[in-house]
């Protein structure tokens, strides 16, 4: 599922996981042939076949020469949610709603941000008996 996730957030993560299943294929990495020389594509390809940890070393070393790209940032942060960075995912969202004015990657980043602050919220209620 969500790689780190832990079972107490799973109904809450369950629309965030699914827009992150569905976003290579938005950013037009469907199931169709892939043109895997271009390194988008091909970290986009280690996302669809759930090999983030590999997409996501494959996007960091090509946004240490492409920084201005929001589609690799965007990229990125799936591949880090996906492989269980969820600061480090908010991160990458961050700086894809911001260098690209993405409303997709301010979508994501709410819908994360909001996850995390009701895990907060929950780990600092006063335990039901």
């Amino acid at each position: 599922m969500l790689g780190t996730a832990t079972n107490t957030n799973l109904d809450e993560s369950t629309a965030t996981e699914r827009h992150l299943r569905l976003l290579p294929h938005d950013l037009g990495a469907g199931m169709v042939e892939r043109d895997v020389c271009d390194p988008l594509e091909a970290a986009l390809q280690l996302i669809d076949t759930q090999r983030p940890f590999e997409a996501d070393q494959l996007l960091t070393a090509i946004l240490v020469g492409a920084p201005s790209r929001h589609d690799l940032w965007l990229a990125a942060g799936i591949a880090r949610f996906r492989r269980g960075a969820v600061r480090s995912a908010a991160a990458a969202l961050r700086m894809a709603a911001w260098i690209g004015d993405d409303p997709l990657a301010r979508e994501l980043l709410a819908e994360l941000e909001g996850q995390k602050h009701s895990q907060v919220s929950r780990s600092q209620a006063p335990p039901t008996s």
